[in-house]
């Protein structure tokens, strides 16, 4: 079967480099087979190829180009990811407090609980000015509701606060200097663990 190959010229060598092959019209090189294609298996190293006088010719700094650009393009994964991992990490780490018992109890801390956390002082407060009973209950990790004072409550969700604003600080500058990195040695420096932030 003869094939059509497509061509990306750069502007900057004046080279027109491979990037696929299709049957298609709108190509710049036609009527080949597969056997004259870039010698090289990996896409990235075929992509490396430009075509002059009649054959290929392996380019290894563009091949660097490419996969320097080929990392770039993982940066929204890899912010993604941090920010999938730090919800997972919250998940699976709760809060040790003795805001209420002294032998010390875990409370989950997940987003979720703090907006739960937050309303209801939110609404316990209200019903105050209103003059209004307003029971405050509150759940260690595994247990049941149970009743809390506002002292006790108000210093759980501080301890909280306190808890996650190191954690997510962490994710935020994790994001930033992927954003800012300009090549795929300065992305790997840059690291990110969530277990090492409360040590």
């Amino acid at each position: 079967m003869k094939y059509q190959v497509i061509l990306v010229l750069n502007a900057t060598k004046n080279r027109k480099y491979y990037y696929s092959y299709a049957e298609s019209s709108d190509v710049v090189m036609g009527n080949i087979t597969t056997d004259d294609l870039p010698p090289y298996q990996d896409i990235n190293k075929a992509r490396a190829c430009y075509w002059e006088n009649g054959q290929w010719v392996y380019d290894p700094e563009e091949y660097d180009h490419i996969l320097e650009q080929n990392a770039l393009a993982l940066k929204p994964g890899l912010i993604s990811k941090s920010k999938a991992d730090l919800q997972e990490y919250i998940a699976n780490h709760p809060l040790l407090s003795y805001a209420k018992h002294l032998e010390g109890r875990y409370y989950t801390v997940t987003q979720d609980k703090q907006q739960q956390l937050t309303s209801k002082l939110a609404l316990y407060t209200m019903a105050a000015q209103m003059g209004q009973p307003y029971q405050l209950t509150w759940n260690d990790t595994g247990n049941e509701c149970e009743p809390w004072e506002f002292e006790e409550l108000s210093r759980l969700a501080a301890e909280m606060d306190a808890y996650i604003t190191p954690l997510v600080s962490a994710q935020q500058r994790y994001e930033v200097q992927i954003k800012n990195a300009t090549t795929k040695a300065e992305m790997d420096a840059v690291t990110l663990d969530y277990s090492a932030v409360h040590v």
